[in-house]
């Protein structure tokens, strides 16, 4: 989407917003012992957990903070900041290790999914697509598009502002999700492209299920890590208008 509606004084007001909620995020998301990174299973989220948690508790806290400055630049440079040598080396660390350990985790689930014990008991797209639908029509609004049973977005109206929610279950993952925040005429967004491991400065947040008993996990996980950033949105967007 363009913004070509939205003013750039009020996408910088908002993206400044975004980087200052995210920083406070991940610092939340430190202290409670990284609960929503926990709650997601796919070999990206699985690496970047086993990551961090082999740092130290104080190395922990800095790698998640400079993350998150990494991924807003421009916020940075209105604040007038620049990312500390220490923080670029900190990202560069993460980025020279963590292919081995998601190409672990890929061997990993696929074994569970389709030689392991439970082969038996795949995860189906189509159950896990009713229960994310039943858990998200109650957060994020009424279906407004469709594309197939396996892509479809939700909508909701926060002051004058519409936030979708887009579900995409095809292809290799099983479930994946992002949000935007998006002018009432759908020509221009302030922010899109938001999901939990992005405001958190890492990657996209998916799931890859190894059997059916987890269909039900991943559904609650996607509802609270959706609710969480609908909670925001109201502070995100005060004083910008559509």
């Amino acid at each position: 989407m363009g913004s070509r509606l939205i003013s750039e004084s009020d996408k910088d007001k908002f993206d400044v917003r975004y980087y200052r909620w995210s920083m406070a995020d991940a610092q939340r998301e430190f202290e409670q012992n990284l609960p929503f990174l926990r709650s997601v299973q796919e070999p990206s989220a699985l690496a970047t957990l086993q990551y961090l948690e082999k740092l130290s508790p104080d190395q922990r806290q800095s790698f998640m903070l400079a993350s998150v400055r990494k991924a807003n630049g421009r916020a940075l440079e209105l604040l007038g900041e620049e990312l500390t040598q220490d923080e670029c080396d900190q990202t560069a660390r993460y980025t020279s290790n963590i292919l081995p350990l998601v190409t672990g985790f890929v061997d990993k689930l696929f074994y569970e999914r389709y030689l392991g014990p439970d082969k038996e008991t795949r995860p189906k797209k189509s159950r896990l697509a009713s229960l994310v639908k039943q858990k998200l029509n109650r957060c994020c609004g009424k279906v407004v598009s469709a594309d197939s049973r396996l892509l479809w977005a939700h909508e909701t109206t926060v002051e004058e502002w519409k936030v979708h929610t887009s579900i995409d279950m095809g292809g290799s993952p099983d479930l994946r999700y992002t949000q935007s925040i998006d002018h009432p005429d759908g020509e221009s967004s302030l922010k899109n492209v938001i999901s939990m491991h992005r405001w958190l400065g890492f990657h996209h947040t998916e799931w890859w299920l190894s059997n059916e008993l987890q269909e039900a996990a991943a559904a609650v996980s996607i509802e609270k890590l959706c609710r969480h950033f609908l909670e925001a949105v109201p502070h995100l967007i005060t004083g910008i208008s559509p």
